[in-house]
Formats: C-alpha cells, sequence, structure tokens
C-alpha cells in the first residue's frame, strides 16, 4: 500500500487507477494521498430518495439539461439510489425527450422499475395503513398498460 499511495502523488498521465472495494478505511495512506491530490471518490448510493433527486437534477444541470423534480423523483422512484443506476436512467431519459426538459412522462415512458424492493418496507407499509410498494407499483403498472399496452416493471403482475 505504501508504494501506491507514493505512486498516487506522482502518476503517469496515461494511466487510469480504479481501485473498489467495501470498507475501505478512509484514514489509510493510500485514501489520504488519494484525498490530498484530489483523485478520491465515494461512489456510494444515496441513503435518502431526496438526496438522489438532487443529484439527478444536479446531473442534468451539469449537462446544459433540465428534468423536472417530479420527473427526477419517478426516476429514483423506479432505479432506486445508486449513482451508477440513477446515472444509466437519466441518460435514458434524456435521450427519450431529445432537445426538450425531461419530463414525468420521458421517465414512465422509458426507465424500467428495477429498484429493489425490501420485504420489510411491504409489512412496515401495511401495518401502518399504508399503501403498499406492490399496490403503487400495480396502479403504476395499471396506468403504463393502458398509455403504452405493454408494462416493464418486474412486478408481480407483469
Amino acid at each position: 500500500m505504501d508504494a501506491l499511495a507514493a505512486y498516487i502523488k506522482a502518476p503517469s498521465p496515461s494511466t487510469v487507477l480504479v481501485i473498489s472495494g467495501g470498507g475501505i478505511d478512509g484514514r489509510s495512506k493510500l485514501v489520504t494521498a488519494c484525498k490530498a491530490g484530489g483523485w478520491a471518490h465515494k461512489f456510494e448510493a444515496y441513503k435518502r430518495d431526496d438526496d438522489a433527486v438532487g443529484f439527478v437534477i444536479g446531473e442534468a444541470q451539469a449537462q446544459g439539461r433540465k428534468i423536472s423534480r417530479d420527473a427526477a423523483a419517478a426516476l429514483v422512484a423506479s432505479v432506486g439510489t445508486g449513482r451508477s443506476e440513477l446515472l444509466g436512467a437519466l441518460d435514458q431519459a434524456l435521450m427519450h425527450a431529445g432537445d426538450a426538459p425531461v419530463g414525468l412522462a420521458d421517465v414512465e415512458a422509458i426507465v424500467a422499475h428495477t429498484r429493489e424492493a425490501k420485504i420489510f418496507d411491504l409489512t412496515d407499509a401495511v401495518g401502518r395503513g399504508r399503501p403498499t410498494p406492490r399496490s403503487q407499483c400495480s396502479r403504476a403498472c395499471s396506468r403504463r398498460a393502458r398509455r403504452t399496452r405493454a408494462c416493464r416493471c418486474r412486478c408481480w403482475r407483469c
């Protein structure tokens, strides 16, 4: 690790080095050297949906495009809070919208529902008497199926 930390201080300009792993100690020499050089980037999923929505809106703006808050929230609801998934879905929605701002209809038309659900979300929702993720999905599937005659999500109805 010491040799790698020394390399980070003067890397070859033609080299791309990616270190991926879970539980990397942020206080290690390697991470400290990466942070000092401005090379350390975390690609963790966002903990809250609102943070992911802000990320989607910011990424669209960084590309000189606009996305409505409703569309960004629908995108997060469809794919989850992982950055890779969000960026991929945003690219799909941007291409579908063309030069226009991305709206809710663009997200619903092109982004597949791939977000993983937790069984505890279902049991908690039932216990609170609120709509369950499954019933929310079934309503969305019904709307989508009526409009497009097909549904691309991976729920129990499809």
